[in-house]
């Protein structure tokens, strides 16, 4: 992706941002809750869950 595509886009995402706020809240929250569940579930199956194993 060419550097202005970058900025374009990048320039894009923030206005979309402030314009919905909660939405980007509650897409985090969202996105916690199913970590939580999947780290929880990998536990109780008898795997050892480290915090950056996903990256």
């Amino acid at each position: 992706m060419t550097e202005a595509a970058k900025k374009a886009r990048a320039a894009y995402m923030r206005e979309w941002r402030s314009k919905n706020r909660e939405r980007c809240k509650q897409y985090a929250v969202n996105q916690w809750e199913r970590r939580a569940e999947r780290m929880a579930q990998e536990r109780t199956a008898g795997k050892e869950v480290e915090p950056s194993a996903d990256r």
